[in-house]
């Protein structure tokens, strides 16, 4: 009688061991939660929230329900590599940009200054010293994932005198209803410590065209464009 019993326990033990097999087998034919290539991929954002911890900045931007830029930034706040992972709809592999950044990532920004239906990803990044000077790494990718790097180095290079770091950079709006990559900082006179400049805002307007970011205008106020006696 025991060992009836001990044939019938493993019997039952078999059988419960093929039933979770089978289950999950029928599971893992089913289409997963979160796919990267559903068509209402903007939703499955939520996803990333769990890797989020584990690198120094994350964010994602969702161009529209079938198209989604994951950016990410690794090592420490002064320098390490960023990664751009771009997510659609269509079928396509899934294109990954990445390099080598100096600087902490203090914003990500996306526009389509040269309007032509592929939106540039612009990596906004400030030094991790006291001045926090600004730099950008940016990318373009075209409408079949392709992805182009954008010169940028030049944008900070020869900066004047009076520029002494603290950047805030955006998107906004500039002549003839265009939009802009604006770099905006405050001037500083000779005589002004570093707390305290008194020369007043500057913002520097880029635009984008034939794969080129160039500088197209200044903003400043009167007095502030008579102390920097420099024409941009």
């Amino acid at each position: 009688m025991i060992r009836f019993h001990y044939r019938l326990s493993i019997f039952h033990l078999l059988f419960f061991i093929l039933f979770v097999f089978n289950s999950c087998n029928q599971k893992g034919n089913q289409t997963p939660e979160g796919n990267l290539d559903l068509k209402a991929i903007a939703s499955d954002t939520t996803m990333q929230l769990g890797m989020e911890s584990s690198y120094e900045y994350a964010k994602s931007i969702i161009i529209s329900s079938n198209l989604v830029y994951d950016i990410q930034a690794s090592g420490s706040l002064a320098k390490g590599n960023y990664y751009i992972l771009r997510r659609s709809s269509n079928n396509q592999k899934d294109t990954v940009a990445r390099g080598a950044r100096v600087g902490k990532v203090v914003n990500v920004l996306t526009a389509d200054l040269n309007k032509d239906n592929n939106p540039e990803i612009y990596i906004a990044l400030q030094s991790a010293d006291s001045s926090k000077r600004g730099s950008i790494i940016a990318w373009e990718f075209d409408k079949d994932g392709k992805g182009t790097s954008i010169k940028s180095d030049h944008m900070f290079a020869g900066m004047p005198g009076f520029y002494k770091g603290k950047d805030t950079i955006y998107i906004g709006s500039y002549a003839n209803n265009q939009t802009a990559l604006i770099i905006e900082f405050p001037a500083y006179k000779n005589t002004d410590s570093f707390c305290c400049p008194t020369a007043g805002p500057v913002k520097i307007f880029y635009l984008y065209n034939k794969k080129t970011l160039y500088h197209n205008g200044i903003a400043a106020a009167d007095s502030t464009k008579k102390f920097m006696g420099i024409k941009f």
